[in-house]
Formats: C-alpha cells, structure tokens, sequence
C-alpha cells in the first residue's frame, strides 16, 4: 500500500511536465501549394487515387470553400482531380497521437452537395487498424469573410504511426473536405514535430504553465519529497549492521 502511495506523486508529476502538443495550422505552407505529398510542421499528408491536396485560405474558391480565415488543408474531390482520402505520418517517421483536428465541408451552398458530408478516420500502427471512427459534418458553410465554417472534432490519441481520413456521403460522388489545426503528440520520444527554424539567435519563447498546472507539478514534488521520509524512532526494514 505505501508503494502505492509514493507512485502517487510520481504520476502526477509526469502528467503535469511530460505531455508535450504541437498544432500543425499549415500556415508554414506557401498559399496556393498543389500536390500529391505536402508536409508542415514535421508531418507528412499524402493524397490518393493520384489526385492532389491544396493549401489555401478560401479567398482564391470558385465556388466559396469553407474558410476560417487561415490557410487550411483541402481534398477537393476526385471529380475535379484531386483526392478524397488524406494520409497523415510524420516526415521522418515514428509513432505520434492525434487528439483533435477542426474539419470542414468542401463549398458553401448551392455547392454543399458536391463534397463530402462525414469524414471517416483510421489510425494504424505497424499496417494493423488500432482506432477509427467518424467526423459527421454539420452541413453549414458561409464561405471567407463569415461565420467559422470549421467544427472541432475530439480524437481517441492512440498511439499511431498513420493516420487516415476518408470522405463519403456526397450526392455527386465528389467527395472532397477540408481539415486543419490537427493537435499532434509524439509518441517513444521520436523528432520534434515542428522544430525551431532558427535555433539560436531566436529560440521559441518559454510557455509558462497556468496556475493550476503549476499547483499540480508542485503538489506532485512535495508528495514525492514527503515520500521519502520515515517516521522518526521507526527501524528500517533493511538497516545496515556496523
């Protein structure tokens, strides 16, 4: 029971300082970027059937895409030639978790049809499925300049090496959405997912915690402090003989 009791502090300590997020918002992708593979901030998205994915913030969509006025990550669908699947891993390689992501359908009305109502995910490690699930869309789309076209969704986090999203339920077979602000963690202490471009002169700034995760590291060292120390007059169990 009392080892139980050190682990306590130990536990609360590690949950408090250990869990490190990044959030993979593409806005380090050029405007207007095309292609089969694009990568930000440490990851790789891939597109299928050949087709292509798009980096944009919805000012250049004929007809208006959803938008939340920052760059995002399209798959404008198979029938305008690009792709209905995205691909998520990390560029170097190893395993990550994936706890949220904001998606969005593909246009605004009278488009709406022409994109994909739910978004499916698969999440897979060493090529066997570990989790999946759906994003079911809420069919409401503005376009640039209103209302933010984007849902956020809460991801399972398990552990992954791979992580893919599928469109499905359009009426044109079309198929096509849009996803950004994935919240990533790496997993087995693999490469930082968005390292600092320019390490010295300009380091990235030290995020101070907030007052409750402060007071939860603090209590989790105190525990492990009080942990250590034996009731005074009581023999060890294990003394040393002189």
């Amino acid at each position: 029971m009392n080892s139980i009791i050190k682990l306590i502090p130990v536990l609360c300590a590690a949950l408090v300082f250990n869990a490190q997020a990044a959030v993979i918002d593409f806005e380090d992708v050029a405007e207007g970027t095309e292609g089969t593979s694009i990568v930000s901030g440490g990851f790789r998205f891939d597109a299928n059937n050949a087709g292509a994915i798009y980096v944009t913030n919805g000012v250049r969509c004929a007809p208006p895409c959803a938008s939340n006025g920052t760059r995002t990550l399209m798959a404008a669908g198979v029938l305008l030639g690009y792709a209905d699947q995205v691909t998520v891993s990390l560029a170097a390689g190893g395993d990550f978790r994936l706890t949220s992501v904001d998606a969005a359908e593909l246009f605004s009305f009278p488009f709406l049809a022409d994109g994909a109502s739910v978004i499916t995910f698969q999440g897979f490690a060493d090529g066997a499925m570990v989790t999946g699930g759906s994003l079911v869309l809420d069919q409401l789309v503005d376009g640039p300049g209103g209302l933010n076209d984007f849902q956020t969704f809460t991801l399972p986090g398990t552990v992954v090496d791979t992580f893919v999203f599928t469109g499905l339920g359009s009426l044109t077979g079309n198929d096509g959405f849009t996803l950004d602000n994935f919240v990533v963690e790496l997993a087995g202490g693999g490469p930082d997912p968005d390292p600092d471009p320019d390490p010295d002169p300009d380091p990235d700034p030290i995020e101070m915690p907030e007052p409750g995760t402060m007071a939860l590291g603090a209590l989790g060292i105190i525990g492990m402090s009080f942990a250590r120390r034996r009731p005074a007059g009581r023999t060890p169990a294990c003394s040393r003989s002189s």
